[in-house]
């Protein structure tokens, strides 16, 4: 699961503060967070060019890159077919392997937010 200040450009051009987002992905294998910051992605190809937000890197080489770090102890692994998604921020990035995701757009309050993450948490894994 991710959440971060979700923004909206709105009518005067500006973005604005639309809520929380609350991402849950599906069938997530592996992760990371932190780096590159923004400052870096013009000198890395799969950021180039890109601005704040969400993406899918397509024809992406995790899959098969998890793959051959597997054969050291399973030789028969086979890349899996997982989809490779990006979020964008100001000093750091998101980036994982899931099967899919769904977003949810809390538009103010804690306890709002707090709900959603509870609902995802306890369809998860039980925790209520």
């Amino acid at each position: 699961m991710l959440t971060f200040v979700a923004l909206r450009r709105q009518a005067d051009g500006l973005y604005h503060d639309v809520g929380c987002a609350v991402v849950k992905f599906e069938r997530c294998l592996i992760y990371k967070f932190g780096y590159p910051n923004d400052e870096a992605w013009s000198g890395i190809p799969r950021t180039r060019r890109l601005v704040y937000g969400g993406y899918e890197i397509l024809n992406s080489g995790w899959n098969e890159e998890i793959s051959e770090l597997n054969k050291h102890s399973f030789p028969n692994t086979v890349p899996g077919k997982s989809r490779h998604f990006l979020f964008l921020f100001h000093d750091s990035s998101f980036e994982c392997l899931a099967k899919g995701y769904s977003v949810e757009v809390i538009p103010s309050g804690f306890d709002p937010y707090l709900s959603v993450v509870r609902k995802f948490l306890a369809q998860d894994f039980g925790v209520e």
